[in-house]
């Protein structure tokens, strides 16, 4: 389990065989303040002269000390990001069922993939502004590799790879909120509904289930991009017809 900054400096300390006494006098601070970094309470960024001294007590590298700790690391998703409501929609699903076993890197894409198709059967507009590509698995957007590894960068998820009923699995867990406002109200029914109706499924089932989606069907070649408007061919328990939808 990575250790927070405090964690780090009390272990450091307890080595050294030092007091926080001692500590906090070399520091030229009071002993409550010491312990409130060592207890996390009062957080110390890259740059500040504190943690430069700490640092040096210790003959330690300010970025070791920093690495890992987990407060203020985490980066929000700017308003002026390009992929900002689609990394929000990975982050609304990941939330509602990503806890579950079963969701792995491709029930996600399936789960974006239908809440994009589905919303765009009944509003003729998509809710991440992803193109989805065919792939022997199932659709997948074009741009979710990239975009993961942003999040991944920015700390907003954490990458796992586990093994689901005997295969290996890539996980994302959620480190931030995701932000309900880009969304609207059919949007937010129409994903929970999706997440509703697939999210118990496993990795072949839903890759299996996408396999009959007019979309996917209609669709030629392997690496081609699945037209949105082929969801309006679509029959049986695939259409998507919301009852809100005005």
């Amino acid at each position: 389990m990575t250790k927070t900054l405090g964690e780090k400096i009390t272990e450091l300390r307890k080595d050294s065989k030092l007091t926080q006494e001692q500590i906090a006098n070399y520091l030229e601070i009071n002993r409550v303040s010491l312990a409130n970094i060592e207890n996390d309470k009062r957080i110390l960024k890259k740059g500040d002269k504190l943690l430069l001294q700490i640092a040096n007590l210790f003959e330690v590298d300010e970025d070791e000390l920093l690495d890992g700790t987990k407060k203020e690391e985490y980066k929000k998703i700017k308003e002026d990001d390009d992929h900002k409501k689609f990394k929000n929609l990975i982050l609304y699903i990941l939330t509602k069922c990503g806890q579950k076993p079963n969701i792995g890197k491709t029930v996600l894409n399936k789960l974006l993939y239908f809440s994009d198709f589905n919303y765009y059967e009944n509003k003729w507009e998509n809710i991440s502004n992803q193109d989805y590509i065919k792939l022997p698995r199932g659709p997948v957007p074009k741009d979710i590799d990239d975009v993961l590894t942003q999040m991944e960068d920015d700390k907003q998820i954490e990458k796992l790879e586990t093994e689901f009923k005997g295969y290996k699995q890539i996980r994302f867990i959620p480190n931030i909120r995701y932000d309900l406002s880009v969304f609207n109200g059919l949007e937010i029914e129409i994903i929970d509904n999706v997440i509703e109706k697939l999210s118990n499924m496993n990795a072949k089932q839903v890759s299996d289930y996408s396999h009959n989606d007019m979309p996917y069907i209609s669709t030629k070649n392997i690496g081609d991009k699945i037209p949105y408007q082929l969801a309006h061919m679509r029959s049986g328990e695939y259409i998507s017809k919301s009852e809100n939808n005005d």
